[in-house]
Order: C-alpha cells, then structure tokens, then sequence
C-alpha cells in the first residue's frame, strides 16, 4: 500500500462504525491491541471523504481497552477526517429502496452462491460465503443462516467455528449422522479448495465435542487430471448401495465418486453431454431423485455461466437412472432449462427435508453483470425457496419449481377482480394504496379464441418506467421485457439479450408472478414455466396493463396481493 496511517481508539462500545463509499480502492485495516498483536484485519472500501453507509464492526471482545487503528491505502486518507462512531447495538440492516423484504440477503456486503442446504435440530441451514466489509466477492468468508419456516432467517451463532478456514475456499459441507468415519456421530466434513490451487479438493472435520476443524492427514483427497479447475463439489449419501456420492465439477464434465466412509474417494464415471455446450465453466452439480407416479426418475442438474453460449447464464439438467455409480440420461430427453429468466444461477437442493420434498434455492443474479447491480450496503440476494417436482409436457419428463407455500402468509391485502372475457386493453391505475415494492399478481386465463395472436401483462410507474411479459401464443413463446425497467445503465448486457421462454401449446393458464423491490419471479402453471429476473425501478410499479393483439382470452381468476414481512 502506498500510505500506511496509524491512529489510536478506545473502545467504549459493543460495534465501530467505519464510513464506506464502494467508489473507493480497497484498504487494508487492522485494529491492533495492546499486546501489538492484529486483533482484527479486513480489507475494506473505507473513506475520509462522504460515505454512503456506515459499517458495523464488532469490537465487543476489547471494551475498555484502546486499539491501534491502522489503515495501509493506495489513496491518502485524512485520518482527522475520519468520522468513526461506536454504537452498543448491532445497526438494523440500513434501508435501501431496492433491498428484497421476502428474499434472503446478506446484512452487509457480497453474497455468494448457496453451496450447501440442510435441515437438522429443526432448523435449515444454508451456507454461502458473505465478505461483510464490502460488496465485492473477494475476501469472502464462510457464513451459515438458519430458518424454522424458510423465509424468515438469522446468522448462526457458531459462525467463528469456520474462521479459522478463512483463507480457504470452502465447497461443501456435510453431516455424518451414520458415523461411516468412524470419527463419531454428527461429525462435520468440510470440503474446500486452497486459492491458486484450484485443482485439488481438500477435506477437514469437527467432532461434535469439538469446535474446531482438524485438517485430514491424508490430504487432498481429489486431484484433477491435466489439471483441470474442480468446481462445487456435491456430496449426498445413496442408500441403495451404501456408498456416499460426491459429484464436481472438471470443465464441461462432472466426475462422480464413491467413499464409503467419506475419507477415501474414487471416481467411479463421468459424465458428458454427446454434443457441446458453449460455456466459461459447469458450476454447482446436483444429483438427486424425483417422483412420477410409482416411477422414480434422477435428475442431473448443473449451472452453465456462458458468455456466448446461446444458453447464457441457465441451470440446465438432464432426466435420467443412477445406480449409485454411473448416470444415464433417457435417450429421449434432451438438456433443459430449469428457470428462462437471466437471474436465476447455481442453486442447491435440500439434502433431508422433513416430509421427503425436494426444496432448492438459487443465486438471484447473473456474473455478466453481478460486481454493478446499483445497490449499495448488499450485493446479490437468494430466489425463494422453491418445490421441485418431476411432470410431464408434450410426452416428456421436465422439472418443474414453484416457490413453497409459505410465502403465501405474506399476503396482507387483497385486491380482487371479477372474471370476465378480455378483448382490448384494460388498465388498474393504482394497484396497492400503500405499494411497497412487495406485491403477488395471480392471474388464470384460458385460450378460448383460436385467433388470439398474443396477451401482454405490464407493469408500471409514475417514471415511465416499465416490465411486460407477453405471452405469444402464436410462437409459443413468453417474452419479458425490462429495456424500460428503471436504472440499467450499470452494463450494457443487462438489456443486450431477449428474454424468452416456451409456453408448450398450452391453452390454460395458472399464473403466479412475484414481485420484491429488485426481483421478479414468474411461475405459469405451478412452475412449468419460470423465470427469475432482476429490476431496479426508480420507484414501485403501481400501474397494471392488461392487453390482447387479436382475438380475446378468458379470465377466471385476477388477484393482486400486498406482500410484507
């Protein structure tokens, strides 16, 4: 660092609060204690100059001593200027206009992907990495929630278990309630990566009497062929043969392991698709089973982040059979898209439900554009919870996802429409009285006129600002559209590319769309159809269009509902 700046501050409070401005260049801060070893060190975008939020960092550990504040930058900061206040209570999350009410942030700073998602001690958890000091994804650092109803969560209190794996980069965990180690029941194994070394896959445990992780002798317990980048490694335990499965990523292919005891591993397939996908890497593997009437099926399911692919940034899967060892794609099912929208990226399935269902949960944004999204105390933010389930269209087996039925206790105040047949267009001038930027639109509709070439559904404010979903029946096709969507002029492949999804022949409609400040999340008929899609509107769409282009359609059912915690 070109300045190095040293200044002294006694601690009366539970929390400091550093001014940050994420214009500014990283700086390196350490607060030193008496004894002149560094107590506290992180990189942050911390300034002398305006802030835009103040920065809650917790120093209750030396109240009533003086710290050594240290700050090394390659910008001169005045100390003198430096406005720093102490606070006894953790800061509320700061409001910001575009900051979810129903979705899962982080309190501060660059969410992650979700890399592992449980349920135990009647409690989910989900675990993701979370640099708390600013909102870019470097530095990041383990971090666990935990829910009772998955829509309403807190940090764990035993997050300081992982920190001393803060200079790893943690993949995976897992709880070995079977004991097949041989370490003893409720074990913790915690699959990671050394940065720079990205090519072999490490393992480290926690007995459960035990606080900290202890690294295995017999490390690594993976190295890649030719060295290739290992990727989001996904571990589950298979009943049928007793064996535990870890699938990871290497390029455009996912490796398949068998352990018996979780510390001994040896690939047993890989598997490949019979054709290209362009894509930068594969990311975030999942393997897990579905029902179909007395049929069991197994879905193969992976993240593409392709730049030029036509696929762009899409989870994509592939229904099939898995013996344990070896997944075989149905000969007649091609490669799906699991949710159309361009925000929906490297989800995770719940391993052990209670009641047996396949919950899963994603990253709402795309990496094309994720580091310039305008928000300013978060960056990023989790989909809803959704139920996956296995059905069929037009003959063939596809996945569908609709959020689960908790977030309908959010509904607070219903707006109700009478049925009636829709030929021009109508428009509701104000939705919500009080519209807080969190609202649900259920609309069902039939095709009860051949000639109807299409009907569009819009959203808008008092800014010209505005989103549409067209449902095109003539192609077949739903088209979104957020060209006009409020602020997107962060990047330019925000608006580059059309936004489209099938609608499959289908001549009745379910439609569920959810709104929150920065999000959209559309299901047609229980999450045949979905896409996820980030907006940032000025101020909250409160003007609703309906229109139909020749023709008319049917509608049986119009509600909008207010959302709220």
């Amino acid at each position: 660092m070109k300045y190095n700046q040293k200044s002294l501050i006694d601690i009366t409070s539970n929390f400091i609060l550093l001014p940050f401005c994420n214009g500014e260049p990283e700086s390196k801060v350490e607060f030193i204690s008496p004894n002149k070893a560094t107590s506290l060190s992180f990189t942050a975008k911390i300034t002398s100059g305006k802030a835009q939020y103040y920065h809650p960092i917790q120093v209750s550990q030396f109240k009533g001593q003086t710290l050594k504040l240290k700050i090394g930058s390659e910008n001169k900061i005045k100390l003198s200027e430096l406005h720093i206040a102490q606070q006894e209570d953790l800061p509320l999350q700061i409001f910001e206009k575009h900051r979810p009410l129903l979705h899962l942030t982080a309190p501060w700073g660059w969410m992650d992907f979700p890399f592992a998602f449980s349920y135990s001690n009647q409690h989910y958890q989900l675990h993701f990495l979370n640099n708390l000091h600013h909102t870019d994804q470097q530095h990041a650092h383990w971090t666990t929630v935990l829910s009772k109803n998955l829509m309403q969560w807190q940090m764990a209190t035993n997050n300081s278990e992982y920190h001393h794996l803060h200079n790893k980069n943690v993949d995976y965990i897992v709880i070995d309630k079977l004991n097949t180690s041989n370490l003893g029941k409720q074990t913790t194994f915690a699959f990671y990566k050394y940065p720079h070394k990205n090519h072999k896959l490490y393992l480290a445990y926690k007995l459960d009497t035990d606080g900290n992780f202890t690294q295995f002798d017999n490390n690594p317990i993976v190295t890649s062929k030719n060295g290739q980048e290992l990727s989001s490694p996904k571990v589950f335990y298979h009943v049928q043969t007793q064996n535990w499965v870890m699938l990871i990523t290497m390029g455009h292919s996912i490796a398949i392991y068998n352990s018996a005891n979780l510390l001994e591993w040896q690939e047993t397939s890989v598997f490949k698709y019979p054709y290209t996908i362009p894509s930068d890497h594969w990311h975030s593997p999942d393997l897990f089973p579905l029902q179909y009437g007395s049929q069991t099926k197994w879905i193969l399911m992976h993240s593409t982040n392709a730049q030029k692919s036509k696929f762009k940034a899409f989870t994509l899967y592939q229904v099939g059979d898995f013996d344990g060892s070896v997944f075989k794609a149905d000969e007649d099912n091609e490669v799906k898209i699991l949710d159309f929208g361009r925000d929906c990226y490297a989800g995770t399935t719940n391993s052990n439900h209670p009641k047996g269902k396949t919950l899963w949960i994603a990253w709402m944004n795309n990496l094309q554009y994720a580091h310039k999204t305008p928000t300013t105390t978060f960056q990023n933010a989790m989909t809803l919870p959704r139920i996956l389930e296995l059905t069929k269209v037009q003959k063939q087996f596809i996945v569908a996802s609709f959020p689960i039925k908790e977030t309908k206790q959010h509904r607070v105040e219903k707006q109700s429409y009478p049925s009636r047949l829709l030929d021009k267009t109508t428009t509701i001038k104000s939705m919500l009285e009080n519209n807080n930027g969190a609202f649900e639109i259920v609309l069902d509709f039939d095709i009860i006129d051949v000639s109807t070439k299409s009907f569009t559904l819009t959203l808008s404010n008092s800014e010209n600002e505005e989103i549409s979903y067209t449902y095109h029946f003539k192609k077949d096709k739903i088209y979104m559209n957020r060209n006009r969507s409020g602020q997107i002029d962060f990047d330019s492949k925000f608006t580059s590319k059309k936004i489209k999804g099938p609608l499959y022949e289908i001549k009745k409609y379910k439609t569920r769309l959810i709104v929150d400040k920065c999000s959209t999340e559309l299901f047609i008929n229980k999450g045949k159809v979905t896409m996820t899609n980030l907006i940032f509107p000025t101020e909250p769409y409160n003007q609703l269009t309906l229109s139909v282009e020749e023709g008319s359609v049917d509608i049986s059912k119009f509600n909008i509902y207010q959302l709220d915690l």
